[in-house]
């Protein structure tokens, strides 16, 4: 009760000083401020004005200026005090002072002008800086000036205020007694701080404020003993602003980020935040850079977590969780760690070490499986961790590149399932650079050796194929490129070899051997095009390229060698005119096949692309397929879907990306994304995709993989004042939301508020339709701090081409 009544007096205190200290700024007009409704920035309008700085002359800051003075009267002394009155202006370089009368001081021995008195009507001025007071005292040979009962505005901050006294120290230090200071028009007090001291420090970008209170609509809101806040945008040790947060995972979430510049290049950011439903979370975030290396670190952890440990509780009481033989649930099980402290590690470097040498680490992990799950968006991390390093050199010859890689593989409780996968340690990269040789021949070539392995994990059996591998593959082609056409024919020859095989049962029961063995197997393409071009009256370029691609590759067993990083690529317009249609290098496609392509590009006259279309087709000469191309339903077809792509920017306001694949009169593939944005904060996104399966999922007794999906999005500014936000990504197929976010943005001359709700649909196991939900509120002062989340992230991944307001 004692603290209740203190903090009650202490504002009361606090506001009868602001009545006081306000008397003589009501009565200051501010002629400077300029009405206006039709400004050229969006912060004047709406402010509906500005202030207007007067033209200073241009000085030299290490030159002394002498001090001259006008006014309609004076009484000169050569030694004492000399007397001016009315219009009196004061200037000495770039700082200018206006009173009604100044006494002038010199020295009595020297002569030396000391000091200048100032009364009625005080106005000092320099670049940046406005003060208006009653009575004022200018020592010159201290370069410093003192005013009563003030009022100010600093310019480069569209921000004023009110003091008992102040004191500028040169042109960078400004101290002040019983103070206020704002963002906010000169008509409006939306939010002011009031501070019985203040320092403003043009050299530091700080302004520091002891025994301060925040007021909105004059009420007081926040106390602080000592405030650190910036006065310009340059990066500061402090404390930035708090953030609130609501979702339905980790209930009402307090965040206090605190910023520690340690030097021009370190830093690190500390996040402490509070979370209702779990207890206390610390995010660490160090960045450094240096003439050899980049990179930084992140680290986060809970030191207990309280949702956490009723999940272990609940999952021990069930039986058929804890006793199931089930090697899915057992691999949960056994991620589900017994301990509270939980945590997160991320370790990215990139380093370069002379002109040929360079290193990458990418290293994540975490304390158990469901700790990505808990506090990552990104669906793909949540279950997968990539831990890779790699050393590369570079010279003449090519690129050679030493890997080490795996992934951690989270088995989330009651989340998403996941699978084990093959750990590369290590993996040998060689890639030849392009030597050319006499006759328009050319020749490369690219190498690898790789170490499979797996990862041992408890009640894990579901065991997985291992071993080595050893791949190359030569080239040796003509290059005949002639302005309007090329020719390019292509021998190659594939090479694998397998050795120190272990070979799961289910792979030998189809036909996969375990011991030793290689393949030679040799490819020939050609690949040929012409290029005619026309120019539009608009000075816009069209080029119509028809393209034919020839492939040969025989046909050789390749059904009993193990698959490790293989798999079919997704059929679009850029595979027809690949040389492989998998991924890795266990498998080349056997193919007899011509790929017919015809392109259209548009450029700008100063070449810049702004547009292209594509249409392509394969004809297959012969019809064997390996293993792998069981999934596909056009195998044994004489002509594969026909597939197109389109990329136009129809003009600066509408952008167009198509990629559409057809076959047996249905679209199989589509992908389409339309894009309008008139101004720099309005934009609206359209897209639609649709991937078609023919095989049945046997749990939902619909296509497997099929989808038809559609997303609309925007970031629309209705006036200067309100944005609104959002996105909306549904599911056709399952009739499902799978995203949902809605917002709004309103801006003030001195304020802005931004509210969001998102609601994200959860992948869990089976078909339960499961969400996660969040609510985001972030208020701003502009020109001290803010409260609420950081979001323009969190909004440039929901809606592409949102740019954040920078007023």
């Amino acid at each position: 009760m004692a603290i209740y009544h203190l903090q009650r007096f202490c504002a009361n205190l606090a506001l009868s000083l602001t009545l006081l200290v306000s008397y003589y700024a009501a009565a200051v007009e501010f002629d400077d401020w300029i009405i206006s409704e039709s400004c050229s920035r969006d912060a004047n309008k709406l402010c509906q004005g500005y202030y207007l700085q007067p033209v200073f002359p241009t000085v030299d800051p290490n030159k002394q200026y002498p001090v001259k003075i006008t006014s309609d009267e004076a009484s000169l002394v050569s030694k004492g005090t000399s007397v001016f009155k009315g219009n009196v202006k004061a200037t000495q370089g770039d700082v200018i002072i206006y009173a009604d009368e100044a006494y002038v001081e010199h020295d009595k021995d020297s002569g030396n002008l000391e000091r200048i008195t100032l009364q009625g009507a005080v106005k000092i001025m320099n670049p940046g800086l406005r003060i208006d007071g009653a009575q004022g005292i200018a020592f010159v040979g201290a370069d410093r000036k003192k005013i009563d009962r003030a009022v100010y505005r600093l310019y480069d901050r569209h921000a004023r205020g009110t003091a008992k006294n102040v004191e500028v120290v040169g042109s960078n230090c400004m101290s002040m007694q019983n103070a206020t200071y704002t963002t906010c028009a000169p008509c409006s007090n939306t939010w002011y701080l009031e501070a019985n001291k203040t320092k403003f420090n043009k050299v530091s970008g700080r302004g520091e404020a002891w025994h301060s209170f925040m007021y909105i609509k004059d009420v007081p809101v926040f106390y602080w003993p000592y405030v650190n806040f910036p006065i310009d945008k340059r990066r500061q040790t402090g404390f930035l602003q708090p953030e609130f947060e609501n979702s339905s995972q980790n209930g009402a979430t307090l965040i206090v980020p605190y910023y520690w510049n340690i030097a021009p290049n370190y830093d690190l950011l500390i996040r402490p935040q509070y979370m209702a439903k779990r207890s206390w979370k610390f995010d660490l975030k160090f960045r450094y850079l240096s003439k050899s290396s980049s990179g930084e670190v992140l680290f986060n952890f809970l030191p207990h977590d309280r949702a956490y440990r009723a999940l272990r509780n609940e999952k021990a009481l069930d039986p058929n969780f804890m006793l199931s033989q089930d090697s899915d649930i057992a691999l949960r099980r056994n991620d589900l760690k017994p301990r509270d402290f939980r945590y997160g590690l991320t370790v990215r470097d990139n380093s370069r070490f002379g002109r040929c040498l360079s290193t990458k680490i990418n290293y994540t992990t975490a304390s158990d499986g469901n700790y990505f799950y808990d506090f990552t968006k990104d669906p793909e991390v949540q279950i997968y961790a990539l831990q890779k390093g790699m050393l590369e050199y570079a010279n003449s010859a090519g690129n050679l590149t030493l890997n080490v890689q795996q992934y951690q593989t989270f088995h989330v409780v009651d989340g998403p399932s996941a699978q084990e996968q093959l750990s590369k340690l290590p993996e040998l990269n060689f890639s030849s650079v392009i030597f050319v040789l006499p006759g328009s021949l050319r020749t490369e070539g690219t190498a690898n050796f790789t170490n499979f392995r797996q990862r041992n994990i408890a009640d894990n059996d579901k065991l997985l194929s291992y071993g080595e591998r050893i791949h190359a593959r030569p080239a040796l082609y003509f290059d005949i490129t002639e302005p309007g056409y090329y020719f390019r024919p292509r021998v190659q020859l594939n090479y694998v070899h397998y050795s120190n095989l272990r070979v799961t049962a289910a792979d030998q029961a189809k036909g996969i051997k375990q011991q030793a063995q290689s393949r030679y197997i040799p490819m020939y393409d050609v690949d040929s095009g012409l290029v005619f071009e026309r120019t539009w009256r608009n000075s816009i370029m069209q080029t119509l390229e028809p393209r034919l691609y020839y492939l040969y590759v025989p046909t050789v067993s390749q059904n009993d060698l193990p698959v490790f990083d293989s798999g079919l690529m997704t059929f679009d317009y850029s595979q027809i005119f690949r040389d492989n249609r998998y991924s890795g290098l266990d498998r080349v496609s056997e193919s007899n096949q011509i790929a017919m392509g015809l392109a259209s590009k548009f450029y700008t006259d100063n070449g810049d692309e702004i547009g292209m279309l594509g249409i392509g087709q394969i004809y297959y000469f012969r019809n064997v397929i390996l293993q792998l191309d069981n999934e596909l339903d056009y195998t044994y077809k004489k002509w594969s879907p026909l597939a197109a792509i389109g990329r136009i920017n129809i003009s600066s306001e509408y952008n167009f990306t198509l990629n559409f694949v057809r076959f047996r009169n249905y679209a199989d593939t589509v992908s389409l994304q339309l894009q309008y944005r008139p101004e720099v904060l309005k934009v609206v996104n359209f897209g639609f995709t649709q991937v078609h399966s023919p095989y049945l999922d046997e749990l939902t007794g619909r296509y497997r993989e099929s989808s038809k999906q559609f997303f609309v999005s925007t970031a629309w500014q209705t006036s200067t004042s309100v944005r609104l936000l959002g996105k909306y990504y549904y599911d056709v197929r399952f009739s499902r939301t799978m995203e949902a976010m809605a917002g709004l943005e309103y801006h003030t001359c001195c304020t802005a508020l931004r509210f969001l709700w998102s609601r994200n649909w959860d992948a869990k196991q089976g078909l339960n339709n499961v969400y996660r939900n969040r609510f985001y509120l972030q208020f701003i002062f502009k020109g001290f701090a803010g409260v609420g989340t950081a979001s323009d992230q969190f909004l440039e991944d929901m809606i592409p081409g949102f740019v954040g307001s920078s007023y």
